[in-house]
């Protein structure tokens, strides 16, 4: 039913070569794709791709242009209540797949498209394909209807990193600052130990020291004792001495 032309620096032109969307909070987006067709003779089959098919929808996903004509593919983009950021919209992408193909008049309208699908998933059609990627991207709209490039986005996303490296310093100082007052706590706790063993020695010391003025004084007492029973005995010897003459 085909045959293959390999001629791809005939395969058209894709209009635009980016996707804009234009963001509308709870409003579904939309973006329109012209696939035009180049060729004089032969017709081109394509099909359309997308990293996100829950996100996108893309009418019509596949089919079949005739020459020198243009299909225009519509994808929307279904609703969201926040803006996403340039990081995530990195992640969606578009990838149109085009062969060029000889094809009878009186079969053309014949050709469904599940056939045209079938093609490029085929082995035997896959060096004739023509592959072209497409990103995506949101734009905001003025209060005059002017489109504004994605900078401010760009911007705030830039900042929301920066808040968010704030917020992983600050934790990581909230740790270390938890850590440093439990080492703190630690520390206060080991130092009253060792003010309790401090205390503890100064007070064996003065016990030590009361001890020695109770033993000075009990030898202070002991020697006046002595003292007084040499006194006593001494003044008995006498007494003798002077009675008995001795």
């Amino acid at each position: 039913m085909f045959s293959a032309v390999d001629d791809h620096k005939d395969n058209g032109e894709i209009q635009p070569e980016e996707l804009r969307f234009t963001f509308k909070p709870k409003t579904q987006m939309s973006c329109t794709v012209k696939l035009i067709n180049k060729s004089n003779l032969s017709h081109m089959a394509f099909k359309v791709k997308t990293t996100h098919p829950k996100l996108y929808s893309v009418k019509p996903r596949a089919g079949l242009i005739k020459p020198y004509e243009t299909c225009e593919v519509v994808i929307m983009r279904q609703a969201q209540l926040v803006m996403p950021l340039p990081r995530e919209m990195a992640k969606e992408k578009f990838l149109i797949e085009r062969i060029l193909l000889l094809v009878p008049e009186d079969t053309t309208t014949s050709i469904s498209k599940d056939n045209i699908a079938a093609l490029f998933t085929s082995e035997d059609w896959k060096k004739h394909i023509d592959k072209k990627k497409l990103k995506a991207v949101m734009t905001t709209t003025d209060d005059d209807g002017c489109h504004t490039l994605p900078v401010n986005i760009e911007k705030f996303g830039a900042r929301l990193g920066d808040v968010e490296e704030r917020i992983r310093l600050l934790e990581e100082q909230k740790n270390c600052c938890s850590s440093d007052q439990k080492k703190s706590a630690k520390d206060e706790k080991r130092m009253a130990m060792m003010d309790g063993k401090t205390t503890t020695v100064v007070n064996f010391q003065k016990f030590a020291a009361r001890l020695d003025h109770l033993e000075d004084r009990l030898r202070e007492v002991q020697e006046k004792c002595c003292c007084d029973e040499k006194k006593k005995k001494s003044k008995h010897l006498s007494f003798f001495t002077r009675c008995f003459n001795i």
